[in-house]
């Protein structure tokens, strides 16, 4: 019987799900895969597994309650809080159906907010800063990184390290949210991209304009990121964006169809998720699936999705999961559901 049905990403799936599997997935904080394995974590610090083919989640046992997650060179990473105090952020690493400690660092008065992985590092950003563990050494820097002064204050969507640089998406809704980065090096954080003086909004990536919900390597250009932004509010507005160094450039843009799911035809798509699988890049937006290269933005049909344990999967697309859930948490997409993307 389908109780109190709540639409999930109604405009790319029109699935309807049970109101106890929509309550789970919202309670869902992070997805990953890896192991061949999609690792579920709640907000409780709960984790659990699923398989392709299985039909429901495996509880998986740790040490302690998980704060967050990520999954380096394949294999599933978590951070914890260790000591009876609390002294220690603490990252474990599993390898044969066991847990070990990989690396710890001192806390400082800080809280985690985000867990990022790279093939060569782990990346902690915390309340205070953002820490950085590689080949056992630990650096930080972006002390005094929130925008406390910004109302309403942005929440971070997605975290994404690359060589000396931590950048960090910021969703603030109709407000804006835009992207940070954090230089490793000298400390400092700087905001990538501002207002364009002649236009409203006209800048490639305006943090007064642009939730940033997504953060992805460029397989075309190393040392490069690309940034989703995408907003739902009195119509969509959206942009994929390359980011190097100083240097921003728009990548294919979409403009929606006329009267497609009764949008204005000036809007653009927003778009919610990318992910790099080998040498792809993929993005999720509220329409379509895409296949993205250098210069074009092309859609791709969502896959068949299976439901179970409150999420739409599929393993259909080779190296990539889709994922559909309800949406990360920000005010951006307006309580609309959009897919997470996986490489695997």
């Amino acid at each position: 019987m389908m109780r109190g049905p709540v639409v999930v990403a109604a405009v790319l799936l029109g699935l309807i799900l049970p109101s106890e599997e929509v309550a789970a997935a919202h309670a869902t904080k992070r997805i990953i895969f890896a192991d061949g394995r999609l690792w579920l974590l709640s907000h409780s610090g709960r984790l659990s597994t699923l398989g392709l083919g299985e039909r429901s989640a495996t509880d998986e046992s740790t040490p302690v309650p998980v704060l967050d997650m990520c999954a380096r060179q394949g294999k599933p990473l978590i951070v914890t809080c260790q000591g009876k105090r609390c002294e220690s952020f603490a990252v474990w690493r599993r390898s044969d159906a066991t847990w070990s400690i990989e690396s710890t660092v001192k806390i400082d008065g800080d809280n985690i907010v985000a867990m990022a992985c790279s093939e060569e590092a782990t990346t902690l950003l915390t309340s205070l800063r953002a820490i950085q563990m590689q080949r056992g050494k630990t650096r930080s820097g972006g002390q005094g990184w929130r925008l406390s002064n910004r109302i309403p204050v942005p929440i971070v969507t997605a975290v994404h390290a690359q060589g000396d640089a931590v950048f960090i998406g910021l969703d603030a809704g109709e407000w804006g949210g835009g992207l940070l980065r954090i230089d490793l090096i000298s400390g400092r954080t700087t905001t990538v991209g501002g207002k364009d003086p002649g236009e409203l909004c006209g800048a490639v990536l305006d943090p007064a304009c642009d939730p940033v919900n997504a953060i992805a390597p460029a397989p075309w250009n190393t040392g490069c990121v690309v940034a989703a932004v995408g907003l739902s509010h009195l119509g969509t507005h959206g942009r994929l964006v390359e980011i190097c160094g100083s240097r921003l450039r728009p990548i294919g843009g979409i403009t929606v169809p006329s009267g497609s799911h009764g949008r204005r035809a000036v809007d653009s798509e927003a778009f919610y998720g990318l992910a790099r699988s080998g040498n792809l890049l993929w993005a999720a937006g509220l329409t379509s699936l895409y296949r993205v290269d250098e210069n074009s933005t092309k859609p791709v049909p969502l896959p068949a999705l299976k439901t179970v344990a409150g999420l739409g999967i599929s393993f259909d697309i080779p190296g990539l999961v889709v994922v559909v859930r309800s949406a990360h948490g920000g005010m951006a997409v307006g309580g609309g559901g959009v897919p997470d993307l996986l490489p695997r």
